[in-house]
């Protein structure tokens, strides 16, 4: 198994509602309350999301010796229940949960927890509506097999070296071999270049971030290696969850930007269609104005979108097109067709 993840905290939560994330990084880059100018001063921008919902900000710190998305989860709905007590007035408001990239994997759970919590009660206090996750890590085998294709068929890699993963990445594996390894990080070190992972066609995330400015001999990432690896708690996949908590009803929105490479729009479609649903509307580009804003189709409990020219934190790099797509899924109505 490839395992590029990102652990990222939630992204937006709900509509009147909830958002649990790290503060500084999501409030500058996901929801985008800032922005930096050329002068590498922070400042307010318009922001259109603040319109749709209001937002809580928990930061998160592990009381575990191994953090993952299980204790993650638990600890979550217990702060949800506690701050609810705490503020009456947001009981039994509609309640929706969303995040990007590894919330693939807690933003899910953290709606089963929730469901499973709410069955157990006759009336409920976190009125869960539904999920919406971008880029999302969902299944290991069908993530790693779309992100080498998207490696390969955005010309990241030679065909050599394509072909050098299929023959030595076992997907299935919990951990990647030494030879999976070595060739996965020379198609990084040698072939992909110059280039910011998250947004294939933006200046080098290294340079924009002014990172590194030291000059350690290595790349600069937003994520750390050593807890990727030892990242133990956590399921291979989604799609149980994800059956579970369609047959309940729950609405739910996956998109994905289409220039990201670490979870690409092939991983996340690849994923998507072990699920077997049925098609409701098919395939069609859905516009933000006079352009079309990214491509989409809607299945019996699940709707699916891509958003054009957008990397791996849709909203940053397309603001406008993100909140077109955030205020669709709150209105439970499809992407606009024109």
């Amino acid at each position: 198994m490839i395992k590029v993840l990102r652990r990222e905290d939630i992204l937006c939560l709900s509509y009147f509602k909830l958002l649990l994330i790290d503060i500084f990084r999501t409030r500058l880059f996901i929801c985008g309350i800032w922005s930096i100018r050329r002068n590498r001063t922070v400042s307010d921008k318009q922001n259109w999301f603040i319109s749709l919902y209001e937002q809580i900000f928990m930061e998160y710190r592990s009381k575990y010796p191994v953090p993952g998305v299980t204790s993650w989860s638990q600890d979550a709905l217990v702060f949800l229940i506690r701050w609810m007590s705490r503020f009456p007035q947001y009981k039994y408001r509609e309640f929706y949960i969303a995040g990007e990239s590894y919330a693939g994997h807690y933003v899910p759970q953290l709606a089963k927890k929730i469901h499973d919590y709410n069955k157990a009660y006759p009336h409920p206090i976190i009125n869960l509506k539904g999920f919406i996750v971008g880029n999302a890590v969902t299944d290991s085998y069908y993530d790693s097999i779309g992100t080498v294709s998207f490696w390969w068929t955005h010309s990241m890699i030679s065909d050599r070296t394509y072909r050098a993963i299929l023959d030595n990445c076992n997907f299935t594996a919990d951990t990647a071999s030494d030879k999976c390894d070595n060739v996965v990080n020379y198609a990084m070190n040698h072939e992909f270049g110059d280039i910011d992972q998250y947004s294939i066609y933006t200046p080098s995330l290294q340079k924009a971030m002014h990172a590194n400015v030291t000059g350690i001999p290595h790349k600069w990432t937003a994520c750390s290696d050593v807890l990727i690896k030892n990242w133990k708690d956590s399921e291979s996949s989604m799609l149980p969850v994800y059956k579970e908590l369609i047959a309940a009803g729950l609405r739910i929105w996956v998109f994905s930007g289409d220039t990201d490479s670490v979870v690409p729009v092939t991983a996340t479609r690849f994923s998507l269609s072990h699920l077997n649903l049925p098609v409701k509307t098919r395939w069609y580009p859905w516009y933000s104005g006079d352009q079309v804003g990214g491509w989409t189709e809607v299945y019996k409990g699940l709707t699916f979108a891509t958003v054009r020219g957008a990397g791996h934190e849709v909203p940053l790099f397309q603001p406008r097109r993100a909140f077109i797509l955030f205020r669709s899924f709150l209105a439970g109505k499809e992407l606009p067709k024109s």
